[in-house]
């Protein structure tokens, strides 16, 4: 299993010495394009990607036609048929946010015959965020609460499972409460702060403008944190 955190190119090549089996995949995965503003990005920061679907590319080793068979999510089989060159490209909208597992599970001949090779554990897991409009806002987006960083757009905080309310409000868009570290939530008339008491505190320093308070929610350094005792800060956004 390939795990990818950031968005970006990445090429994933397997070799099968059999029978012309031999396949390149070309996976994209991308962020969309987010307001400038004056956050410093690291050397690490992933390159945006403005428009356009993103492509999952499977290739044979030989100039010939290939069947591949993939599912997505362990959901049904689907199969896409190469060009003459070998190579297969399927167009994934960059508008469904979420995690996609793109899961290769078999590889044949354009005349239907097998290509003779165990294709164990070949995996993807893709991860796409959704539009954020401004760094440091905290929001709720399709019914997930999310944090709006600029490096890695709207990243999901810190969640367990949803919480059973026993008379839960009519109100539009909070009937599901979402629970997790750092994040506040109402039931009924008491207001109730999720904590972390598993996770290590940590020191940060902080400009004059974002000095500590127990139980905020800042934006610091493209991370989310919320402050603790003794003027300390747990990390509650996800990798």
């Amino acid at each position: 299993m390939v795990t990818f955190t950031q968005p970006g190119n990445y090429r994933v090549n397997v070799t099968y010495s059999q029978d012309g089996c031999n396949i390149t995949e070309d996976f994209t995965i991308s962020s969309i394009a987010l307001p400038a503003d004056n956050t410093t990005s690291s050397s690490m920061s992933a390159a945006k990607q403005a428009s356009g679907d993103i492509q999952v590319k499977f290739k044979g080793s030989l100039a010939q036609t290939y069947i591949f068979t993939y599912t997505i999510n362990n959901g049904p089989d689907q199969m896409i048929t190469s060009t003459p060159s070998g190579e297969a490209i399927v167009l994934h909208s960059k508008g469904q946010v979420g995690t996609m597992v793109y899961r290769l599970k078999s590889i044949r001949f354009v005349n239907e015959e097998a290509c003779p090779v165990a294709i164990n554990n070949k995996e993807i897991i893709v991860n796409i965020n959704p539009d954020c409009p401004t760094p440091g806002v905290v929001m709720l987006m399709d019914s997930i609460l999310r944090g709006c960083t600029s490096d890695m757009g709207a990243r999901r905080l810190s969640e367990l499972n949803p919480v059973t309310v026993s008379n839960p409000p009519s109100d539009t868009r909070v009937t599901r409460l979402v629970s997790g570290t750092g994040i506040v939530i109402k039931e009924g008339n008491e207001v109730f702060m999720i904590r972390n008491s598993n996770a290590l505190p940590k020191t940060l320093t902080l400009p004059a403008n974002k000095t500590h308070i127990q139980g905020a929610i800042i934006y610091h350094h493209d991370h989310f944190y919320e402050g603790v005792e003794n003027g300390k800060w747990i990390r509650v956004d996800n990798d």
